[in-house]
């Protein structure tokens, strides 16, 4: 019989969101296409954990307190140490599938290894604490959220305006790497407002989040830049980019501009020489 006091038990050991552990027995488990299909359509493959990988908790702190009759199980993501030229595209891509959950050591979070632990083993593990700042640890949350509140860009828009940006951008960071740096000090998020016909010609107009609301020389530059290489990459006879994009710090934004408008992610293509199997968020309908 589990005992009713469980979740404080857990919180009073120390488990909140984020918190990371070592649990050399758990496994990644997924569905797949079964050999013998006489069996079934499906077969259980399992993936252990490697000795240097860690796990983060990315269950909401309610749901770690809340009975075991209503959430027996707790979610994890698993955490690999990286370095070099996978960090650097990470940190600068806003990317959905992977958050540095340390900079200092290089441990990225992966959104595709998502596992289901029951309560009561977390009593015999000790957490660790968030290793980073409160601030990375709110982004950690609002990623996680992220993952699951994407929309789906329509082919179009995917293929004229998401792709090349993303690829004039890279190009930039290539060539300009200190004002790319200025530009992401600056700039909390990317995003414009969804085209509200089907077929092109499509209107795009841009929001740009600040961090804050100073901006010095350097980072006034990049965001100029930024909005002519973003124009210079399209094809102006199917996207017309509006001159005059919302820039404002992140306070000073209102929620009506902030939900009618969508992030400009730009991690949606594959990096070689890195694992990139795994399930995307389901797209919205």
């Amino acid at each position: 019989m589990v005992d009713s006091s469980l979740g404080s038990q857990l919180w009073d050991k120390g488990w909140r969101q984020g918190a990371l552990f070592g649990a050399p027995s758990v496994c990644f488990l997924w569905n797949g296409l079964s050999s013998d299909q006489a069996d079934g359509l499906t077969a259980p493959i399992r993936r252990d954990l490697d000795s240097k990988e860690r796990l983060v908790l990315v269950s909401q702190e309610c749901d770690l307190v809340a009975s075991v009759d209503n959430e027996p199980r707790v979610e994890a993501l698993i955490c690999q140490l990286h370095k070099g030229r996978f960090l650097e595209k990470i940190a600068r891509n806003n990317s959905a599938r992977w958050f540095t959950i340390d900079p200092s050591q290089g441990l990225v979070a992966h959104a595709r290894y998502r596992v289901l632990i029951e309560k009561t083993a977390l009593l015999e593990i000790t957490p660790e604490a968030w290793p980073a700042s409160p601030q990375r640890l709110q982004r950690f949350v609002d990623w996680l959220a992220r993952r699951y509140d994407r929309p789906a860009l329509r082919a179009p828009l995917d293929s004229q305006f998401q792709a090349p940006v993303c690829k004039a951008i890279q190009v930039f960071h290539d060539e300009d790497p200190e004002l790319f740096d200025a530009f992401n000090g600056a700039v909390r998020q990317l995003r414009f407002w969804l085209p509200t016909v089907s077929n092109p010609p499509f209107d795009i107009e841009l929001m740009i989040l600040l961090e804050d609301k100073e901006l010095n020389q350097d980072e006034a530059e990049s965001i100029r830049a930024i909005q002519e290489v973003i124009r210079a990459s399209v094809d102006a006879s199917v996207i017309q980019i509006g001159n005059s994009p919302l820039i404002s710090p992140v306070e000073e934004t209102s929620l009506a501009d902030y939900f009618d408008t969508v992030p400009l992610y730009l991690d949606y293509f594959s990096f070689g020489g890195e694992e990139v199997m795994g399930a995307e968020p389901f797209p919205r309908a």
